[in-house]
């Protein structure tokens, strides 16, 4: 009991010198770093008086290594560890500005609530989609040769920073470099998407564009309903055409109906093997003797015919195709014997 009355005897002494660096008021709030109590509520705050790491709250552990919080020009910062040698902020933690803006491994970004510098995992995601919250809707519609002018390509990022204009600036920090996937990527140019869907792209305030991807969401369904619209389109002209015996020239002159009902099914289009690929596939048909003339013809998404192939084989058939032959993307591909269609399916090329 005496030792625990000396204490409190000597904080007591302690608190009431005003030359203090910690000091606890009335309250039970303390204060650091500060000449006089803050006038605060008391719910028991530490107040920490200046800015910068070395006015930080850290927490150590065995290791030596420390979680801080502290606050420097007008951020707020809860980091591992101490400053990079030479560097004005450990971008390794979570960030926060004065709007309550974050960034994850990288000061915040005024243009977005959360910025994340490296990949991010996460097991599931909503986007607020009620009809009740939408204004101004209207179907979308497409064209055509939007397709053919937004090019998928493959990159990485850059382990160099850039300026505003794209000029590099030198070597990222090892704090900045460490957050970098370096790992092969797959998107659109964000300036040629912005030509085409600018409400699909961001810009920054220092002028850098970023693509809203789940945006593409919809454009992608819409076009494969058109793709599967054309389809039927060209099903029903072939169909028309083969009916027209004095102006089809792939329908073969002597097929009759009867012969032809039993060819169509006998004829059987395989699912391409592997499904998706990204060096070669085999396309296989199961193709009867009395066929005359058969090919598999591949088709983009907007029904365009890139390319047909001429099967001289009956039985078991197969084409090979090679990546080279196609860009990564998705396909149709469609049998057709003595001028019917008998069957289509999809196909996916990756890079």
């Amino acid at each position: 009991m005496k030792k625990i009355g000396f204490t409190i005897l000597a904080l007591s002494m302690y608190i009431i010198s005003t030359q203090a660096q910690i000091r606890v008021d009335q309250f039970g709030d303390v204060n650091i770093g500060v000449t006089t109590t803050n006038s605060i509520d008391n719910l028991g705050d530490l107040i920490i008086g200046q800015d910068g790491l070395d006015n930080s709250l850290s927490f150590y552990n065995s290791t030596g290594t420390s979680l801080r919080m502290y606050r420097m020009n007008d951020y707020g910062f809860i980091m591992r560890g101490r400053n990079i040698e030479g560097q004005t902020y450990n971008y390794k933690g979570i960030i926060i500005d004065a709007n309550g803006n974050i960034g994850i491994k990288a000061l915040p970004n005024s243009s977005y609530s959360l910025y994340v510098s490296g990949p991010a995992y996460s097991t599931g995601s909503w986007q607020g989609s009620d009809i009740r919250m939408k204004s101004n809707v209207k179907k979308i519609s497409v064209q055509s040769h939007v397709y053919d002018s937004l090019t998928p390509i493959s990159y990485n990022y850059k382990l160099k920073k850039v300026n505003k204009s794209g000029t590099d600036m030198g070597g990222y920090a090892q704090a900045d470099a460490d957050s970098i996937d370096t790992n092969i990527s797959f998107g659109f140019s964000a300036q040629e998407v912005q030509k085409y869907f600018p409400n699909l792209v961001q810009e920054d305030g220092q002028g850098f564009l970023a693509v809203n991807y789940d945006g593409f969401i919809p454009i992608l369904w819409e076009s494969h309903t058109e793709m599967l619209h054309r389809i039927q389109a060209l099903e029903a002209e072939i169909e028309n055409l083969t009916k027209n015996n004095g102006k089809n020239k792939l329908k073969s002159e002597s097929i009759t109906e009867e012969t032809r009902a039993t060819i169509q099914s006998s004829i059987v289009l395989y699912q391409n093997f592997p499904n998706p690929w990204n060096s070669s596939t085999t396309i296989a048909a199961s193709i009867p003797a009395s066929v005359t003339n058969a090919m598999v013809c591949i088709y983009d998404l907007t029904g365009k015919q890139l390319r047909c192939y001429h099967i001289a084989q009956r039985g078991e058939a197969q084409i090979v195709l090679h990546a080279e032959e196609l860009q990564p993307g998705m396909y149709i591909y469609s049998l057709l014997a003595d001028g019917k269609l008998i069957d289509s399916k999809q196909m996916v090329l990756t890079e």
